[in-house]
């Protein structure tokens, strides 16, 4: 249901088509319109219109360019009245507006079909949730969310969960850490390639997120963690390798001795690497 009119509607359709023209002068024109009508005029409205873009609009381009459109707005610096405190665009909405935008992100986060779009959903979403972060409130629905996601039957929404949470770890807290061993381990053994990238540099953000005490905690994940490389150099997929590499040495520059059982294998295999031409 549209918390807003449909004239609003039509009215920022037309400004989004008018922003992805290839005239010029017709996108100045509309690059105008947005700052100073909309921006400046009634935040609230383009925030709310272009979730609701987002989430509802027929063609897949202009959910994606609402994406990304709403995920700039946001972080825009907005001076707040009568301080001169700034905030990014969005915690200048109310409390009710916030909560209104949060749940239809999260609901076209979880309906989105489209690959590439649900991913600029996602990166909308992952822009919110660092903001929440930042100001010390909570999100507690994306968890919920991110965690169903990450058990999906489809590899892209089980992909778009991991991404999310390798650019929010902090969202996972203390009391979900037997559950957070769980989903990533499934996800370092899931049968998509990209997913399982995906979850190594989730699992490399949030591992370095979290307290030193609690690291042991996390140890038994390195088998799986080291199991994702052979096949990847079995199956010459050079760039999802170097992306593991990258993960992995992360997590070796914080917490070097949680490769030291294993650590001969990994010489042994990054040695391989190296003396393969196909990587090098």
């Amino acid at each position: 249901m549209s918390l807003l009119p449909q004239e609003v509607h039509v009215a920022l359709a037309q400004l989004l088509l008018a922003l992805a023209s290839a005239d010029n002068i017709v996108r100045t024109q509309a690059e105008e319109q947005l700052n100073n009508e909309w921006v400046q005029g009634r935040p609230d409205v383009l925030l709310i219109g272009l979730a609701e873009q987002l989430q509802g609009a027929e063609d897949a381009g202009t959910r994606s360019f609402a994406s990304v459109l709403f995920r700039r707005i946001s972080t825009r610096s907005m001076k707040l009245a009568n301080s001169t405190e700034s905030k990014e665009l969005f915690f200048t909405l109310s409390h009710e507006q916030r909560m209104a935008i949060r749940q239809k992100l999260l609901e076209s986060l979880s309906n989105e079909g489209v690959a590439h779009v649900r991913n600029k959903i996602g990166d909308a979403v992952a822009e919110i949730a660092g903001q929440y972060a930042e100001n010390g409130e909570q999100w507690p629905e994306l968890l919920g969310v991110l965690f169903q996601a990450s058990q999906s039957n489809d590899p892209g929404v089980r992909d778009s969960a991991f991404r999310i949470f390798s650019t929010t770890p902090g969202i996972i807290e203390k009391q979900h850490e037997d559950m957070v061993l769980g989903v990533f381990s499934k996800g370092f053994r899931d049968e998509n390639i990209s997913v399982r990238i995906s979850a190594m540099e989730a699992f490399s953000s949030f591992f370095r997120s979290i307290p030193k005490k609690s690291q042991s905690k996390y140890f038994s994940l390195v088998p799986d963690v080291l199991n994702i490389l052979p096949p990847l150099k079995e199956a010459d997929e050079s760039e999802e390798l170097s992306k593991a590499f990258i993960a992995l040495i992360e997590l070796a520059e914080v917490c070097p001795k949680m490769f030291k059982a294993l650590f001969n294998n990994l010489v042994k295999f990054s040695i391989s690497v190296i003396g393969d031409k196909e990587f090098v």
